[in-house]
């Protein structure tokens, strides 16, 4: 494209007839020189801001054309980044943000494709639709505020992944944990008005098991109430909302 340097991070977008009497839209995507590895992620993310800034009725289905060469992981890696790269989240934005939006909604397409000679291209752009889901849920349980994601309620959106997931979900209350001797557990939210959860999901898959794994990630919903011992700015005490990240990654 004439004015393209191909920069990573870069897009160009150009406006071509598809030769049937309609118009259509090209996305370049800048991926660095050859030298250098290509972020897939950020490829897909990159496309995915390129096409959000156009109006909605203007492009509603995305053909991705393959690259040659282009291996199983990097093809899900462009179509994981791109779909992530269009979320958006406005769940906690005020009255005046919604005002001055108007009725517009957040962009997405009706079809997205990835047009290649792999018979496997369409499990791999399944394979990133769930890992983008995935991804855009844990972003959405750490970008929430500690008022909003509390024990209970991620005890709660464990439970219904489960069930849509096909997982077995086990919820331990205070009085289990205290049964079990977790004392360390408890004492961590020992000052809390509100109970601590212990979430326990199982995947169980067909056939003969042959080794156990386990993930664990770390819960900490952070009450903002208290005393703030973690002085200086390293501390990031505003952010601690995040503390939560580990089990929503792990989820």
């Amino acid at each position: 494209a004439e004015g393209f340097d191909g920069k990573v991070g870069t897009s160009k977008t150009v406006l071509v007839d598809s030769g049937s009497g309609t118009q259509g839209l090209v996305v370049f995507v800048g991926t660095g020189p050859r030298s250098q590895d290509v972020d897939w992620r950020l490829a897909g993310a990159t496309a995915a801001g390129a096409l959000k800034t156009l109006k909605a009725s203007v492009a509603r289905k995305v053909v991705f054309s393959s690259v040659s060469g282009l291996v199983h992981q990097c093809v899900r890696h462009l179509l994981e980044g791109f779909s992530v790269g269009l979320h958006v989240d406005r769940r906690f934005q005020g009255k005046m943000a919604a005002q001055k939006r108007g009725v517009e909604t957040p962009w997405r397409p009706d079809e997205v494709r990835f047009v290649s000679e792999d018979p496997q291209s369409d499990k791999y752009a399944r394979e990133a639709t769930a890992l983008a889901s995935g991804t855009i849920f844990a972003r959405e349980l750490v970008s929430a505020p500690a008022n909003f994601v509390t024990p209970p309620a991620l005890a709660a959106a464990a439970e219904d992944l489960a069930s849509r997931t096909g997982l077995s979900a086990t919820i331990l209350d205070e009085a289990a944990c205290e049964e079990m001797g977790m004392g360390a557990f408890l004492a961590v939210g020992r000052c809390s008005d509100l109970p601590s959860h212990l979430i326990h999901l199982k995947y169980t898959p067909p056939g003969e098991i042959t080794r156990r794994v386990g993930i664990v990630g770390k819960g900490l919903t952070f009450d903002s109430g208290g005393y703030n011992l973690k002085a200086g700015e390293a501390a990031m005490i505003e952010l601690m909302k995040f503390d939560m990240g580990g089990a929503a990654a792990t989820l």
